[in-house]
């Protein structure tokens, strides 16, 4: 597959050190839904009809590229994330209560294979998208945490 080179459909140029994590998407539009329903939103200007900019803060970013587009950048091919993981993309939260809502939304969106897990200080659930991409949410209680 050729690249798009439409200017100004998607912006990601002038990235500097931001950090993004591309990843797969069988259907952008229900992977907005689905991280919509998460609450999160979108840096539209890194968005267009091939990629879907997930914001989640200032300087990092998850980039999902509609597939074929994804694969113009394997060339040792894509990774089918129903046979194993590629990636476990942890996003830290700031409460119990935050990871919970998080997990509670994604179940309702269509999340898959939830798993709670706890340990001395730190509290996680985590998730499989509907594209087959596994996310954490962890919690660290700063008073339980061993140092």
């Amino acid at each position: 597959m050729i690249r798009p080179a439409v200017a100004g459909a998607c912006q990601l140029h002038h990235m500097s050190r931001k950090t993004f994590v591309n990843l797969s998407a069988a259907s952008l539009d229900a992977t907005r839904e689905f991280f919509s329903a998460l609450g999160f939103e979108y840096d539209e200007a890194r968005s267009c009809d091939w990629a879907l900019c997930v914001a989640v803060n200032g300087d990092f970013s998850v980039l999902f590229l509609a597939e074929p587009y994804f694969a113009d950048f394997a060339p040792s091919g894509v990774a089918d994330p129903s046979a194993g993981n590629e990636v476990v993309t942890t996003l830290g939260a700031d409460s119990r209560d935050e990871v919970d809502r998080m997990a509670e939304a994604a179940a309702v969106a269509g999340a898959t294979g939830a798993v709670t897990a706890e340990q001395t200080g730190v509290y996680s659930r985590s998730f499989t998208d509907p594209d087959g991409h596994r996310w954490e949410f962890p919690y660290t209680d700063p008073e339980a945490a061993p140092s």
